[in-house]
């Protein structure tokens, strides 16, 4: 599904827009730190706004390291952005104390991709005939030479997409903003024009209720080298990060033990069906230093018998899962789904695809919301 796309007229904002991307691509290119509150200066935050202002500057620096990037405050920003539109309407902002993501530069375009699910909008004012929610999770914020975009999916349902696009070639004289929608298809006609603005009001969520925060689950990961596999682990686990990471499902890797096994390293697995295991897998995943209850052991051995790329087979209360030497680059976010409780599927565009993931096409492979809440509701998922 192609995004909702709201676009506002930013002229006014051209000069330090491109500043301001230029001044990332600098921090980026020289692993440098860089204030987080000038994302927000081309703005131009009004004098009304100092509270904001504050909780910006509290957050401290962005800092970039070899390509990735993290910004951590002990204060999160809590606030509503007033008067996005003509009609007066506003967007509930709550940014977490943890942001981080990775950035690219390709040509003119810098891109910041958040691998966290840490920064919420609530959106009330999009047309009902979308059929979208309205809890928006950030995702990539992109800046060209001709606009800005905030991509933002929606919370439970990620091709509900929104994007609110800044055009730097327009200005508040310009005849109506366009708004379009990848939904006209439905008849539907745009009820609202948008409009830039100067009022980001700090203010109370909620009606006064506490702010609701994204939904989030933590995936902790012990691995256990018998054998280096033909992959790098380190490419392995990146990938299951990058791609757990916006479903509300962050990945750490706590600790990487070599073991000296080698009566383990062509491990027999039966049929490797869950809950039943054999002796050598019992044996093998006994093996449980620095291993919490909640969090996953990662074996990687030679080979199984008989052959498989991956087993998630593991005893109760003891989550664990084998990863053979020839494992392609989804074979372990396969297998901790299957710890998380998913099963197969027959469709080669999905993780969990029972013909083996190195059929996978059109990479990287999708996970379906109720896969995701699945693994969200799992006991090896904690609160982060």
């Amino acid at each position: 599904m192609q995004p909702y796309t709201v676009k506002l007229p930013g002229r006014e904002f051209q000069s330090e827009a491109l500043g301001l991307r230029d001044a990332l691509t600098e921090s980026l290119n020289r692993n440098s730190a860089f204030p987080f509150h000038r994302l927000f200066d081309f703005m131009s935050l009004s004098a009304s706004n100092r509270e904001l202002e504050m909780q910006m500057r509290a957050r401290g620096d962005i800092r970039f390291a070899d390509g990735a990037f993290e910004n951590v405050s002990d204060d999160p920003i809590d606030t509503v952005v007033r008067d996005v539109d003509s009609q007066g309407n506003n967007i509930e902002l709550y940014v977490d104390t943890e942001l981080r993501g990775r950035a690219n530069r390709t040509g003119a375009v810098l891109g910041l991709v958040f691998e966290s699910a840490n920064a919420l909008a609530i959106v009330d004012f999009l047309p009902p005939a979308l059929g979208f929610g309205n809890r928006f999770l950030a995702a990539e914020l992109t800046f060209s030479d001709s606009k800005v975009d905030f991509l933002l999916r929606e919370e439970d349902e990620p091709t509900h997409q929104l994007v609110i696009s800044l055009d730097l070639r327009l200005s508040r004289n310009d005849v109506e903003t366009e708004v379009w929608t990848a939904a006209a298809a439905k008849g539907l006609t745009p009820s609202f024009s948008m409009v830039a603005t100067e009022a980001l009001v700090d203010g109370p969520c909620c009606g006064g209720r506490p702010r609701p925060r994204p939904r989030r689950q933590c995936v902790n990961l012990h691995v256990k080298v018998l054998i280096e596999p033909s992959l790098p682990i380190a490419e392995m686990v990146e990938a299951t990060r990058q791609l757990f990471a916006d479903r509300g499902l962050p990945v750490s890797l706590l600790t990487t033990e070599q073991l000296n096994l080698p009566q383990f390293l062509d491990l027999p697995v039966g049929t490797c069906i869950l809950g039943q295991t054999t002796p050598e897998q019992r044996q093998l995943f006994g093996h449980r230093t620095s291993v919490g209850s909640t969090d996953i052991a990662v074996y990687f051995v030679r080979s199984t018998i008989p052959a498989f790329a991956g087993c998630a087979a593991h005893p109760p209360g003891q989550p664990s899962l084998v990863v053979a030497r020839n494992a392609d680059i989804w074979t372990l976010p396969h297998e901790i789904g299957h710890v998380l409780g998913l099963t197969h599927v027959n469709d080669n565009r999905r993780l969990m695809t029972g013909n083996g993931t190195y059929n996978v096409v059109d990479p990287p492979p999708d996970l379906v919301q109720a896969e995701i809440n699945t693994m969200l509701d799992s006991p090896y998922s904690i609160p982060c």
